[in-house]
């Protein structure tokens, strides 16, 4: 329908858009190196690189006070906050942030705000249930490094493509989601007739140009083709799952792409079961505390 021209293009300006994150982009590559598994930082350290930017330590604290994580007294420094939320979640706080002040300058109305990160966090908290399960089995090799609260984080950015294409190309978008419609497509299907790419192609490169890890990004790629994937293929295919799930909660008609239900078969789930599950975390209090904080 469209030439793959103009696809190109859209990658091309998404990995300008480190510049306009509401801190540093150095502070994500900073955060990302100190809390890695071979990182040698200490807390303090840590918590030292984001107290050097005052508006992104206001934020996190904010974060940090909201109900999801049940905190028993307020978390008054960055300190603190990387001492009782722990790394994986900081680095989380620190992208949901950095997505919040891009999505800020959206035209109103091409996006809902709200819908979007809904769906992201439920499919963020399935995607760490399921792979607390499937930690549990004799899957992949790369099931060593599954890591359910890096999952969540994957799984919080999955479709930050989308609010990209929203942001940068927002008529396309328009035209996108109404060929969705009118075509009976997924959003990923209406995507590729469009202009040749989808949004997991466009949040993964966005991603990348912040210098963050393929353990986050190549998850975010292949989310909807997770057979494809060169690596982490167990992580994209729990949040191919996990999307899945998600999307039918919200329409149980709604058309999902991916190979979501050979997934369900190989880490031995039941649907219905895991759709009650969905469901209990999708009410969970704290959810609906962090959406509030997000939007």
């Amino acid at each position: 329908m469209m030439s793959h021209d103009k696809g190109s293009e859209l990658l091309s300006s998404v990995t300008a858009l480190k510049d306009d994150l509401p801190f540093s982009p150095q502070i994500l590559t900073t955060l990302f190196a100190q809390t890695d598994e071979d990182s040698k930082a200490s807390l303090g350290d840590i918590a030292d690189s984001i107290a050097a930017d005052q508006g992104l330590t206001v934020k996190v604290l904010s974060m940090a006070n909201s109900a999801y994580y049940g905190l028993q007294s307020e978390v008054e420094s960055p300190a603190r906050a990387v001492s009782l939320l722990g790394l994986e979640t900081i680095r989380c706080l620190v992208l949901g942030i950095g997505v919040k002040g891009l999505a800020a300058k959206m035209k109103r109305g091409v996006l809902d705000l709200k819908k979007y990160w809904r769906h992201q966090l439920i499919t963020a908290a399935t995607a760490k249930h399921i792979a607390c399960h499937v930690g549990t089995l004799p899957l992949a090799k790369d099931a060593e490094a599954l890591i359910p609260d890096q999952i969540f984080t994957a799984g919080m950015l999955h479709d930050f493509g989308k609010l990209l294409t929203a942001l940068l190309r927002p008529e396309d978008w328009e035209r996108i989601t109404q060929l969705a419609k009118d075509e009976a497509l997924s959003i990923a299907e209406a995507e590729d007739e469009y202009w040749g790419l989808e949004h997991g192609v466009v949040g993964a490169m966005a991603l990348r140009s912040m210098n963050l890890p393929p353990s986050l990004t190549e998850p975010v790629n292949w989310h909807h083709a997770p057979n494809n994937a060169p690596d982490y293929v167990l992580h994209a295919k729990i949040l191919c799952l996990a999307d899945a799930m998600a999307v039918r909660f919200d329409g149980p008609d709604r058309k999902v792409a991916g190979p979501w239900e050979s997934i369900l078969e190989e880490f031995d789930l039941d649907a219905d079961t895991l759709m009650a599950e969905v469901a209990e975390l999708a009410e969970d209090e704290g959810i609906s505390d962090l959406l509030r904080a997000l939007t």
